[in-house]
């Protein structure tokens, strides 16, 4: 994880610095709000990203954050500095886009140095920091090839060290690993975050790849309809996630609804199909409710094995998905459809279509959440 402890002393305390900031910011085209009055703090050093759906607002915002595009209202900050009318080709940001954009009569040498030369850099300063960029990105060799003999992730390479040699203040990338392979793109996410951590720049990143951006980020927003729904560490988002668009959105997802009959203890749900749910003691009372559980879980056990605590759910198990390290199960409870997964080893038991059984999880595993109905 990229260093978070870059700190200023804040009345006694110290806190991270915020290197970008979004004050009550919104945007529209037409009669769509494509941002809708998001506020958002990201701090030096960290690798953030913007996570959501198509259409959610996250390249808006990407977009406002370059200086493409002029908020309809609220303020943007860098490094403290109100840049809000500030042209994108005199802000402090340098932005990655799917295509790389790279130039292709120049050599890769003469790419890397092209911001520097704009900035009428010195010939020897330039030489020298191009040269350090590609040591940084592995490409010491390929200075005086053309982007056309490069391979797609050699080529995005270029396209970071082109942008980072400006040394700016946060660098913006627009899913730029979308045109790659599933291979490579997995190797370059890996090279990605290994390089922002080695110069230590603020990467703000735009994906609606979940897993890309819980295996990449610092910290990440989840945005859908123009608005932030959560922002927070991946494995906070993951574990306690503040809505059930949220919880379904980041990994697999079981929602169960079930009208709520308290308990003699107070605290648990009494199914009328059967089962036993747990819930937080301050959440309890009549109507509708529904929890949010994880595949990986779910414990499957045996008629018979009713656990002393916890929630269990009877289920036929309907379909079993062998995926070499784990196993999936999809069941049907009297609460709907559910799914659990298993790792492959000796303990697990080889449940087939039909089988009878308990699906069960403990009071810690399950998120409450407002009902969808």
């Amino acid at each position: 994880m990229s260093d978070m402890t870059r700190e200023i002393e804040y009345g006694g305390s110290a806190r991270p610095i915020i290197d970008v900031s979004l004050r009550n910011v919104s945007k529209r085209f037409g009669d769509v709000v494509a941002v809708d009055s998001i506020d958002l703090d990201i701090y030096d050093g960290e690798f953030f990203s913007l996570l959501g759906p198509s259409g959610c607002g996250k390249t808006t915002t990407l977009s406002l954050l370059a200086g493409f595009e002029v908020p309809d209202k609220g303020r943007i900050f860098l490094r403290g500095d109100d840049v809000t009318a500030i042209p994108a080709f005199k802000r402090d940001v340098n932005t990655v886009f799917q295509n790389y954009e790279l130039f292709p009569h120049m050599t890769v040498f003469d790419n890397i140095a092209y911001g520097l030369r704009m900035k009428k850099v010195p010939k020897a300063e330039a030489a020298e920091r191009v040269a350090e960029m590609l040591e940084i990105v592995q490409l010491t060799d390929q200075g005086q090839r053309k982007p056309r003999e490069l391979s797609g992730g050699q080529q995005q390479r270029v396209a970071l060290a082109r942008a980072l040699v400006n040394r700016p203040a946060a660098l913006l990338l627009d899913e730029p690993l979308s045109a790659l392979d599933v291979k490579l793109r997995k190797q370059m996410q890996f090279e990605l975050k290994q390089l922002q951590m080695v110069v230590g720049t603020t990467f703000i990143y735009v994906t609606h790849d979940q897993e890309e951006a819980m295996v990449m980020s610092d910290r990440l927003a989840v945005m859908n309809a123009g608005r932030i729904l959560q922002v927070g560490r991946p494995l906070e988002i993951y574990e306690a996630p503040s809505s059930e668009f949220v919880a379904e959105f980041i990994g697999s997802l079981n929602v169960i609804s079930f009208p709520a009959i308290g308990g003699a203890d107070g605290n648990l749900a009494a199914l009328p199909a059967g089962g036993r749910i747990a819930l937080d003691r301050d959440r309890t009372g009549a109507g509708v409710m529904a929890v949010a559980v994880r595949p990986e879980r779910m414990r499957l056990r045996a008629p018979d094995d009713v656990p002393d605590d916890g929630s269990y759910l009877p289920a036929a198990v309907s379909l079993v998905d062998f995926r070499g390290q784990t196993w999936h199960f999809v069941l049907e409870t009297a609460l709907g459809t559910v799914s659990a997964v298993a790792v492959n080893d000796d303990s697990t038991q080889r449940w087939k279509p039909g089988d009878r059984l308990l699906a069960c999880w403990p009071e810690d595993a399950a998120v409450t959440l407002p009902s969808a109905g």
